[in-house]
């Protein structure tokens, strides 16, 4: 087990990146990589699986839930907590 904990931040807005990036990488035993759009972060977990996801639902190249949707299908990306905190695909 690594005493580093990888972080995948996808966050297209400078502000918004630099206010979770900062602390993070002045924190010992956490390493930061920072991707801009959901197509950079599906090609970056289909090569490494991080710890922690962190996921912006607008950015440039999806909305809402359907970033969200996308993301789950990737086979690197696993769920923590109780399925109710998570939206579920609607039944038709």
């Amino acid at each position: 087990m690594s005493d580093v904990t990888t972080v995948l931040l996808v966050e297209d807005d400078a502000d918004s990146a630099l206010a979770v990036t900062v602390p993070l990488r002045h924190t010992p035993g956490f390493e930061v990589a920072l991707v801009k759009s959901l197509q950079q972060a599906e090609a970056h977990l289909r090569q490494t699986t991080p710890d922690v996801l962190l996921l912006d639902l607008t950015l440039p190249d999806s909305q809402g839930l359907e970033t969200f949707r996308r993301i789950k299908k990737l086979p690197t990306v696993r769920r923590a907590g109780p399925p109710a905190q998570f939206p579920e695909e609607p039944t038709a």
